[in-house]
């Protein structure tokens, strides 16, 4: 049986460790729990975006784009 679920990147890097056996820490456990808030937070902030984007009829940017135009980029 195969599991289709979508994984964000986090996921996909805690998946990646545990079946490589590479040990998870609490205080690396706790970093990755926060990264995946994080991720969370950043896509309903990125999707109320477009939202309001296509309501005013303006272009939708991509998301890297909108990373780096809300947090500063890679700076």
């Amino acid at each position: 049986m195969t599991n289709n679920k979508q994984q964000t990147a986090v996921d996909s890097i805690i998946k990646f460790m545990k079946n490589n056996q590479y040990f998870i820490g609490n205080d690396l456990y706790e970093f990755l729990q926060q990264a995946k808030e994080m991720e969370q937070s950043q896509a309903q902030l990125y999707a109320t975006f477009c939202f309001m984007c296509a309501n005013k009829n303006i272009p939708i940017i991509e998301f890297k784009d909108w990373i780096d135009l809300t947090y500063g980029g890679n700076k």
